[in-house]
């Protein structure tokens, strides 16, 4: 699933024209020479039935636009968009622009210069959100910096591809249900508040460049978009690093020695045992002197031992079951039924699913993708 997209459309002059027409053009200047930087356009087009903004801007002659697909198809990003459904939205968006500007370029040429993979999901009472947030705070990413706000949100960040974990109900109820309420949608305010209840969301940002080694290829669009297979490995792989650990579920202490002992026999399974509680520990200084008097190696060997028995992370930071896996029983919406296709045009969604497909999250070569860190 993905949330906010960045499209570039393909060029005409006529095109520039029609959106220029429509649009304030804004100018910026340099915080430092103070010199005006080149005018750009800046407007937006409302997409029904929900009257929600997509974004549309313009930089020398190139016509971009950006928006939440879930917030467009759904009037709010509480619920998942699944990739299906990508295809019909596209095709409410393009009739919209063909209405405000007499022309426009096919949805299907449309370029991704950026895309949010997204998934979302629902544990069973507000403490265990609450501490599994927390466990993710304590957890370090290869190459980013973390940035914490405490019950709320965890992100990781770098040079490209921030990765963000935080409660959908804190950030929807200060904001999204306010605006959703002003517009009138009292029904569907009260629809997201319940289902941004206890729900966790995960997000990491790809732009042009992380697209393009993703799908491994120049151009990015709707097609690859909706590639599952693609989407699948790419947030399991990015999630497996962070983990280190391919097993999404967590263990109580008794059943992780169980596990250790059984695999490695009583000397080194009650090694890693020390090791595991050490590591998944919430006190970031015991961790810095885990790394401090363990090399990487040695480190990443014990993980992948660890992880090659079955056991996942320590139940103390959440005291219940809590399973990671994408996809997820534990998914905060289930996945609708898939929409007709007949003579290439893609039919309105059909709504609600009453059970998600029994998928098993597929199989990822653990030790090589350690390996890299």
């Amino acid at each position: 699933m993905f949330d906010t997209v960045r499209f570039k459309i393909p060029f005409s002059y006529e095109l520039w024209a029609n959106v220029a027409l429509s649009c304030e053009e804004t100018t910026t200047q340099d915080n430092l020479s103070s010199v005006k930087k080149d005018p750009y356009l800046n407007g937006s087009v409302i997409i029904p039935p929900y009257d929600q903004s997509l974004s549309i801007l313009g930089y020398n002659y190139q016509i971009y636009l950006e928006g939440s697909l879930p917030r467009l198809q759904f009037g709010t990003n509480t619920r998942l968009l699944y990739l299906h459904q990508i295809p019909g939205l596209l095709q409410r968006i393009h009739q919209a622009l063909l209405k405000k500007f007499g022309i426009f370029p096919s949805w299907e040429t449309w370029e991704i210069q950026r895309a949010d993979f997204c998934y979302s999901w629902k544990g069973k009472t507000e403490e265990e959100v609450l501490r599994i947030i927390e466990f993710l705070m304590s957890l370090d990413y290869p190459r980013k910096s973390i940035n914490i706000h405490p019950k709320e949100s965890v992100t990781f960040f770098g040079r490209s591809s921030p990765i963000k974990f935080y409660l959908k109900y804190p950030e929807y109820s200060k904001k999204g249900y306010h605006e959703l309420f002003k517009m009138g949608l009292y029904d569907l305010a009260d629809e997201a508040l319940k289902l941004a209840e206890n729900a966790l969301r995960f997000e990491v940002e790809a732009r042009k460049s992380k697209l393009q080694t993703i799908y491994d290829k120049p151009i990015i669009t709707y097609k690859d978009l909706i590639n599952e297979d693609i989407w699948l490995n790419f947030l399991n792989e990015t999630l497996n690093t962070l983990l280190r650990n391919s097993n999404r579920t967590s263990l109580d202490d008794d059943g992780a020695i169980t596990k250790l002992i059984a695999t490695y026999g009583s000397q080194k399974g009650v090694r890693l045992f020390c090791f595991w509680k050490t590591y998944y520990s919430k006190d970031r200084h015991i961790k810095r002197l885990l790394r401090k008097h363990f090399n990487a190696t040695t480190i990443l060997k014990n993980l992948r031992e660890i992880s090659n028995a079955g056991v996942g992370f320590p139940n103390e930071n959440v005291p219940l079951p809590f399973d990671f896996s994408i996809p997820s029983k534990n998914v905060v919406n289930f996945e609708p039924a898939p929409p007709a296709i007949a003579g290439g045009a893609v039919d309105k969604t059909i709504q609600v699913a009453e059970e998600i497909d029994d998928k098993k999250t597929k199989q990822l070569d653990f030790d090589k993708l350690l390996e890299k860190f």
